[in-house]
């Protein structure tokens, strides 16, 4: 991509330059004209914009931006040595969750947000469940944890606009070109969508957010999910269990406190597969 200057961003662009997210207030055929060169100077600018601005907000940013100045950034691959490689998420010490070290948890996600997480309560924080929705209740995000299947889980906290703005993103791509690019669906309107995802309807990770945020925000239907929770600790246990049933360890993973705790919950899931997806597909037809 070649140098792009503020002066060549499009008219129709430049009021969503301070938040690009405005652009799903928008229907997508008012851009459907705009040439790929001014389309990519608006990216430049904005992501330098947001950089500059998250820099200020969120230690980690500032951590990784370092002296590097966004404004001397000619190029979005400029970008790319400030990424977060996949294992940041999982930099946390692993003993804090054994000895149930909550608050030394917390002091360590609260890099990785603009929200204060300083006041968050764990006293007599037993679980890392408890940790999650002491989090949730008290600041608002909800801790994302990955899949777990290395027995390791990442966690990375989204605030409710974060969830929203997941949403109205995948509301806003419904605009079909049938219909001429024009959206479809907006916020606080009522609609008779219902939307299917064959995964844990309860569980903390960002789908359940962006199920939370689809029923408030554009007043769905209840999206239909399995019925089951799905705590973080199934998850670590359940990549563990898989882990060591490859390695011929499945012994010693099962000295693992919440290993043994949860191998059986894991074990009746997995089981009960088929009869979820039965159940899933049936709700569907309906």
């Amino acid at each position: 991509m070649t140098t792009s200057s503020s002066e060549a961003i499009p008219v129709e662009l430049a009021p969503l330059l301070n938040r690009p997210a405005n652009v799903y207030e928008h229907d997508r055929c008012e851009f459907d004209t705009i040439p790929i060169e001014g389309i990519e100077a608006f990216w430049l600018e904005a992501a330098k914009r947001n950089l500059q601005r998250q820099a200020k907000r969120i230690p980690a940013v500032a951590d990784i931006l370092g002296e590097a100045d966004p404004r001397s950034f000619t190029t979005l691959d400029d970008f790319i040595p400030l990424l977060f490689s996949d294992d940041v998420y999982k930099s946390y010490d692993p003993a804090w969750i054994d000895a149930h070290d909550y608050a030394a948890l917390t002091r360590w996600i609260s890099r990785f947000t603009a929200r204060d997480h300083s006041k968050v309560d764990m006293e007599g924080c037993a679980s890392l469940t408890e940790w999650c929705q002491r989090i949730l209740d008290q600041t608002g995000d909800l801790i994302s944890h990955s899949s777990g299947t290395s027995g390791t889980l990442s966690f990375i906290p989204r605030s409710p606009a974060d969830q929203d703005l997941i949403t109205d993103s995948l509301m806003w791509n419904f605009q079909d070109q049938a219909f001429g690019g024009v959206r479809l669906f907006f916020p606080d309107q009522p609609n008779d969508v219902t939307l299917f995802a064959p995964v844990p309807r309860t569980m903390f990770r960002i789908t359940s957010g962006i199920y939370d945020s689809l029923e408030r925000r554009y007043r769905t239907h209840p999206v239909q999910a399995f019925n089951i929770d799905q705590r973080p600790e199934f998850s670590i246990a359940q990549g563990k269990l898989r882990k060591a049933k490859q390695t011929g360890t499945l012994q010693e993973a099962l000295q693992h406190p919440i290993v043994a705790e949860f191998a059986e919950t894991v074990a009746k899931v997995e089981a009960a597969g088929p009869q979820l997806i039965d159940e899933w597909t049936n709700r569907l037809v309906e």
